[in-house]
């Protein structure tokens, strides 16, 4: 989420949208690929959506700290501290939901079906 924030180069962020996210679908397919990734490494399917969800809160929350350790250190002025954590946490919520989360979802399942289906964790 990082890489795409810095790297972000979309037309709406570029005419005057800071909080739009840019995500790709090339960006949404390595999200999918990531999930069914974690999905096969999961044999229990409770775990694995427990797990799901643990890790999008940590992932959330790293997100928000990366982008929050600027104003919180004083390097900023205290004018764009209250603008910046805002737009902070409407680009964290616009990272995630609706697309990432269903898709994120939708990967983990079907990991959890390959899963079940070829008992890859046995081998």
């Amino acid at each position: 989420m990082l890489n795409t924030f810095y790297h972000r180069g979309c037309s709406s962020f570029t005419q005057g949208d800071p909080g739009d996210p840019c995500l790709s679908f090339i960006d949404l397919v390595f999200i999918f690929a990531v999930a069914v990734g974690a999905g096969l490494a999961m044999a229990d399917e409770r775990i694995a959506i427990i797990g799901f969800v643990i890790s999008l809160g940590i992932a959330v929350f790293f997100f928000l700290v990366a982008l929050a350790v600027a104003p919180f250190l004083g390097l900023q002025d205290p004018i764009i501290q209250d603008r910046f954590l805002n737009q902070s946490f409407l680009i964290a919520f616009r990272y995630v939901f609706p697309f990432p989360l269903m898709v994120s979802l939708f990967g983990v399942v079907t990991g959890l079906y390959l899963e079940g289906k070829y008992r890859i964790s046995e081998v």
